[in-house]
């Protein structure tokens, strides 16, 4: 798989691959060669082949010209390729529909937008690979699962949107291979499995304290000797004193301080991954 990034703007590609890359191994693109060109002539006097490239992104200044040109000489060589253009204001937005373009990136650009994109070209170029069909004729695409919880042998789906399903009976092997499949999915507690493209927050001992402190609120007892996470759901009033974290702005896991550790240090532990392979290239 291979990636190609036309942008002039070196301060701008140096900070942008690391972070494309960390998004991309997050949600599962893994050994995908990204080409980055300072140039777009560069790439148009290469030998293109229609289908090389799963996805082009470019800036829509480019020099001497601009992205809407550039995606229209694309175009006539590749009519399905993905283009994403990036930009600091929306001046060409318009025209972007000219050349059929999947996305307008604005700057500046964070993890929550880089997964963005990613998931709606992941959908348009893989739907059927991305989706979960279970016997009961439930149909959705993994990327929009935000968290699983099981217990008694059920999983119990919740969605990006706020969607729910249940499921009866999944076999516990069939979690671990989609855990191995889809690398976005990780098990942060005994009963609970995220999709760390959705996490939006991180609630560790400090910011809960600093939170109880602002609402005059003191620690109390939850009554769980056991030490085992408790799945909090949707967020709510009580959310706010858990450790923790938080999906897709309206769920909350209670975590425990080492389980939040651990789930850092495995985003963390991707992103070296990512760095490695990086060097391997040169």
């Amino acid at each position: 798989m291979k990636i190609a990034l036309i942008d002039c703007d070196h301060t701008f590609t140096s900070s942008f691959v690391p972070l494309l890359r960390h998004c991309m191994d997050t949600v599962g693109i893994s050994n995908c060669v990204l080409d980055v060109y300072d140039e777009p002539q560069k790439f148009l006097n290469r030998t293109y082949t229609t289908g090389e490239y799963f996805m082009i992104l470019m800036d829509l200044y480019q020099p001497g010209t601009n992205g809407i040109e550039v995606a229209g000489a694309i175009r006539v060589r590749d009519e399905e390729v993905p283009i994403v253009f990036i930009s600091s204001i929306n001046e060409y937005a318009t025209e972007t529909y000219m050349v059929d373009a999947a996305y307008l990136l604005m700057k500046p650009i964070d993890e929550k937008k880089c997964f963005r994109i990613l998931n709606r070209v992941l959908h348009r170029m893989c739907p059927q690979s991305w989706e979960l069909k279970l016997a009961d004729g439930f149909i959705c695409h993994m990327i929009d699962i935000a968290y699983i919880r099981i217990y008694d042998h059920c999983f119990h789906l919740y969605l990006d949107d706020g969607g729910e399903h249940l499921v009866q009976e999944i076999d516990e092997e069939v979690m671990e291979k989609m855990m191995q499949v889809y690398r976005c999915f990780y098990r942060v507690t005994p009963d609970s499995v995220v999709n760390m493209a959705h996490i939006t927050a991180f609630r560790d001992a400090d910011s809960v304290n600093k939170d109880m402190r602002k609402s005059g609120k003191s620690k109390r007892n939850t009554g769980n000797s056991s030490g085992a996470a408790e799945c909090s759901g949707k967020t709510g009033d009580g959310a706010a004193e858990k450790t923790g974290i938080e999906l897709s702005g309206r769920y909350s896991i209670a975590m425990e301080p080492d389980q939040i550790r651990e789930l850092r240090n495995h985003i963390s532990g991707l992103q070296i991954e990512i760095e490695m392979n990086e060097l391997c290239r040169v």
